[in-house]
This record gives structure tokens, sequence and C-alpha cells, in this order.
């Protein structure tokens, strides 16, 4: 090999070794982020909004309006369905005794119409009041009467009391399953109670997970026991890892941090998260964190103007349903943005340090093969004289 060419080699070598040590893997880990967390979206449907709770739901005026308008009308002149109204309106306002209430009298009018949602909506209630083992005989009520009701998400409603139970869960000890004990808890539970490993397990894990979030959907989102709970599913919703939505799973640990007033419990939760990312490759928990922040804001603007709405349209004594319907339901879609703000900042992060790094050293080894092949040629004029 002629001496310039095989200097310029030397060269090349060179920096490209120093920017494997720079950039071993991380700037293409960017894309891999983004890609996987499409495909565990492909996998589990409106988690990712669910987690963020984007989606539409009723304002507190919604659910004071709801009360009166269903109290206006004279009890002997109550439909079940009025009764139902009435008592969710109560539990979602945290009035958790006056639903109780309120069911067990719709009970006592009508013991048999209406039966199966009565005994769901009684068991919900008492287990929002903490009181699981009596909710538990009614949701088991419930499933008896109806068991492919809510596409069976009562059988895992059942399955989370009897968690909760088993783990001798008091309201507010959390986490209910710690790193010391099975990082993915719920899930543990449900292979194990059920038997199951490969395809089922992975079916069955589905399928809990769509149950929880329709707890979510329809009962308290930012409950930091419902998101602890899908955390697990999603971390361990495939035994062969194939389908198992890790980039997912933290950001419901993390969602179920930020509704936790004791710092201490918030911290478990973020350890939660940062076990359920490790060994991914370039996937750092605050960038995922000031994500979910940014993803929430855009569930609290949504939510915020359906409450100006809703109490636009009860000053004017519209139908609120209706009009609700109209505008936030009929036709509409709620999907967060694709290209997060994780992927933009890693890719801004590693290059303005990495790549300013990078480019110095370039220089450096693009002089130095310069001084040496000067060198060489001025050693070369030298000799030939």
């Amino acid at each position: 090999m002629r001496p310039r060419l095989q200097f310029i080699t030397i060269g090349l070598t060179s920096f490209m070794t120093v920017l494997s040590a720079i950039l071993p893997t991380s700037v293409w880990a960017c894309l891999w982020d983004r890609d996987t967390l499409a495909m565990e979206r492909l996998f589990y449907p409106h988690a990712h909004e669910m987690i963020a709770g984007f989606f539409p739901k009723h304002s507190d005026a919604y659910y004071e309006w709801r009360i009166d308008d269903r109290l206006a009308v004279p009890e002997e002149s109550r439909s079940p369905s009025d009764y139902d109204d009435l008592a969710v309106a109560y539990d979602k306002l945290g009035q958790h005794a006056e639903a109780i209430a309120v069911m067990e009298k719709k009970l006592e009018r009508f013991p048999k119409e209406g039966r199966y949602q009565s005994e769901a909506n009684l068991g919900t209630f008492l287990i929002h009041a903490g009181r699981y083992a009596e909710g538990l005989v009614h949701i088991q009520r419930a499933i008896e009467i109806n068991p492919e009701a809510h596409f069976g998400r009562e059988i895992y409603q059942q399955l989370l009391v009897e968690y909760l139970i088993q783990e001798e869960y008091e309201p507010g000890e959390l986490p209910i399953a710690s790193l010391d004990g099975r990082p993915t808890g719920f899930a543990s539970l449900i292979m194990q109670q059920r038997s199951l490993s490969g395809d089922e397990a992975e079916e069955e894990l589905h399928r809990a997970a769509v149950g929880v979030m329709g707890m979510m959907r329809f009962g308290h989102h930012d409950s930091p026991v419902l998101l602890e709970a899908l955390g697990d599913l999603l971390a361990g919703g495939d035994p062969d890892g194939m389908h198992d939505s890790k980039m997912l799973s933290a950001r419901a640990y993390l969602q179920a941090a930020s509704r936790v007033q004791d710092e201490t419990i918030a911290s478990k939760y973020r350890e939660k998260a940062e076990a359920t990312l490790f060994g991914q490759i370039s996937v750092e928990l605050p960038n995922i964190e000031e994500s979910l922040r940014a993803e929430t804001r855009l569930a609290s603007d949504l939510h915020q103007q359906v409450a100006m709405d809703e109490e636009r349209w009860i000053r004017a004594s519209i139908d609120v349903d209706e009009q609700f319907a109209r505008k936030y339901l009929e036709g509409r879609t709620y999907q967060l943005p694709i290209d997060e703000p994780v992927v933009i900042r890693s890719v801004t992060r590693i290059g303005v340090s990495r790549i300013l790094v990078l480019g110095v050293v370039g220089l450096a080894v693009v002089g130095l093969v310069g001084f040496v092949w000067r060198r060489i040629r001025r050693g070369n004029r030298i000799a030939a004289h």
C-alpha cells in the first residue's frame, strides 16, 4: 500500500474507532424508542391515552347537575336507570356512602329489574369505599347473572379485589407489590391462579389489561391502584417478551407516582418504572416522565374544555348529555401523537453533547494525520536530495 493511502486509512480507522466509542448505540435507540411505543400501542390500543387520561370525561359540575336533575324526579316515578345515574354521580364525586344507599334503595324497589346493573354498581361502590369483601360478593353475583357483560370486565375486577384482599391492602398503602416482592404482582397472580403459560397467558393478560382499562375509563382513570395493576399487566403481558409493553408500563407506574401525595410512595413507583425499563437501550426515565407530563397536560386541556362547555350548557338549560355526546363522542377518536417529545429531546441532547465532542476529536484526528503526512513528505524530499 502506498504511504499516503496507508496513512489515510489509518486516520479513517482511528476516526471510526472514536465514533463508535462516543456513539455506541444511543443515536439509533431514539428511533427504536419511538417504534417500540408505536408497536406497544398497536398491541394495546388506547392504553397510552388511558394512562394520560386523554379522553373526554364529565366534569364535577356535570355530576352535580345530574344529581339535582335525578332528585327532581319523585321517587315513586324514578326508573331503575334513574337510580343508576344518581348513584354513579355520587360515586364520581367521591360520595360513596350516598352511592351505596341509592343502590340499596333501588334493589328494594326493583329486586329483579336491572339486577345485573344493581349488583355490579353496588359491588363497585363498596370497593371504592374500601369494603372489599362486601363488594366482592356483589361483583360475583353480577358475574353469575351475566359473565360476558362489558366484555367480561367484572371477572378482572373480581380478580383485582381478590388480589387486594390477598395482599392485605389498606387504602393508601402503596405500591401494592414492591420491588422486593413481585415486580408484576397482579399479572403474577392471574397466571398463578389460572395456571397459564405461553400464548394462553399472553391472551389472558391482554384481556385483563383491557378489563382494567375499562375500569379506568368508566370509573376513576387516575386511581393509583388501577394504574399499578395496569402497569403490572403491561410489563408482564407476554412471558416470551414479544408483546410486553414496557414503555407503556413505565408510564402507568409514573402516572401512579404523580397521583400520590407521599413522596416515599412516589419514589417506589418510580423505582418500579425504572426496573421495568431495565435493559432497554437508551430509555431514560426522566425523558419519559417529561413526555408523560406533556401528555397529561393535553388531557387536562381537554377536560377543562369539557368542563367549560358543560357549565355553559347547564346555565343555558340545554340537555347536557345530548350536547356532550354530539360534540365529544359521535364520530370522534382521541389519540396522542406518536412523535413524542422524548424522541426529539433524546436526539437533541445526544447531538449537542456528543456530536460536539465528536467534531473536536474528528478535527484532532484529521490534523494528526495531516501532520504525519507532511513530515513523511518532508523526509522523502530530504532523502531525494
